[in-house]
């Protein structure tokens, strides 16, 4: 009788400690790219093909930014890094990564927020305080 309530008890610690997980994806989430791990997603290809040239999917899939965040990524890319004139397909890459990577698309502990202001900071205790 022992070891079934033992199953039984890791059985349901198991189901209630994957509801929260499951929950959070989601029924809409879209799949992900076996490869890349990126979400399969209108500009995806485009995605895959021009930012995985030079640095990890990684890089995209846990950097939320906002759709401004994104472009002065690129334009810092360009400028420093030898990343090309994307063209026609700039807003098209810049729509999946706002829409599939974006402050809004993240939840729970990977939001990402701005930091606060200087005058919202609390006060540091002082050198002399300290000791």
């Amino acid at each position: 009788m022992k070891p079934n309530f033992l199953r039984n008890a890791l059985g349901t610690l198991l189901l209630v400690l994957a509801l929260p997980a499951a929950h959070a994806q989601g029924a809409s989430a879209p799949p992900t790219d076996a490869e890349t791990g990126l979400a399969i997603a209108p500009g995806f290809p485009l995605v895959k093909a021009y930012c995985t040239l030079c640095h990890s999917a990684k890089l995209v899939t846990q950097s939320g930014k906002t759709r401004d965040g994104w472009v002065e990524t690129i334009r810092w890319m360009q400028r420093t890094q030898g990343l090309f004139d994307l063209g026609s397909f700039e807003g098209e890459i810049l729509d999946y990564l706002a829409a599939q990577y974006g402050i809004k698309a993240q939840t729970g502990s990977m939001l990402k927020l701005p930091p606060l202001a200087a005058e919202l900071m609390p006060p540091l205790p002082s050198a002399a305080a300290a000791r």
